[in-house]
């Protein structure tokens, strides 16, 4: 690897699985320090230790994003172990299959918006003040390309998903002057345990590959390469963007 991050501390949440797993590797690889953040104690131990295989550092940390005082501990617990944050990676989010809006219960609406939009919103508001303490920082979050045209699917994560990406617009335009980077990735299917659970249950995964122009569903791997660059100094002058990366299905 080429140590785009060498030095740099990081924050996955959501990093058990899929796109946050992905992206834990592929940071931990690039020379980043990483604390795993997730519900998921066995799976999120299970990355660090992924990490640790290639001489990786990492840490896990169990914080359910829609609980405040746990991200608040999320964000102190990484200062104490590593001294700093310098990348707040949003991956942590709730799919799920929902009714047409007449049937859609508060319970459902409550149970995603407050893992997908004030979860990402805690974990700005509790990294933010660490960053401009220090001078800087990036942020990249996880949208959805749900938010691209109007779904049938599920419209409390559609919702959620469009609230990440003004949310993404919003800190960029609030911090970006203070050393503070905030951008996102807007994926489309991505073959990870969550689209297994939801669209392969539902057995509409092999249909929705098929209307992808590359063929193939995304990788995690594929949008960990993405955050990674809008991570980096690469992306130095890039923020309050929202980038899709879909296989083309969304320009047909």
């Amino acid at each position: 690897m080429s140590g785009k991050l060498d030095g740099k501390v990081s924050i996955v949440t959501g990093g058990s699985s899929g796109i946050g797993r992905g992206t834990s590797l592929l940071f931990g690889a690039e020379g980043s320090k990483v604390v795993v953040a997730d519900v998921d104690v066995q799976e999120g131990e299970k990355t660090v230790a992924l990490i640790g295989e290639f001489g990786g550092d990492a840490v896990f940390i169990h914080t359910d994003v829609s609980q405040s005082a746990q991200v608040r501990g999320m964000v102190q617990g990484t200062l104490d172990h590593y001294g700093k944050l310098d990348l707040l990676i949003n991956v942590a989010g709730r799919q799920a299959e929902t009714p047409p809006l007449v049937d859609v219960t508060e319970e459902e609406w409550d149970l995603v918006m407050d893992i997908n939009i004030k979860g990402t919103f805690l974990a700005c508001k509790y990294a933010v003040p660490h960053m401009l303490e220090q001078g800087g920082g990036a942020i990249v979050n996880v949208a959805s390309s749900a938010v691209l045209r109007g779904s049938s699917f599920s419209l409390p994560y559609s919702v959620s998903k469009a609230g990440v990406v003004q949310l993404t617009k919003t800190v960029s335009s609030q911090y970006a002057s203070r050393g503070i980077r905030c951008n996102c990735v807007i994926p489309g299917l991505v073959d990870t345990p969550g689209s297994q659970g939801v669209e392969g249950a539902a057995g509409i995964f092999d249909e929705a590959v098929a209307r992808i122009p590359v063929g193939r569903a995304g990788q995690p791997e594929d949008i960990a390469k993405l955050m990674l660059y809008l991570a980096s100094d690469d992306a130095a002058y890039v923020t309050g963007s929202a980038y899709v990366i879909d296989g083309g299905r969304n320009v047909q």
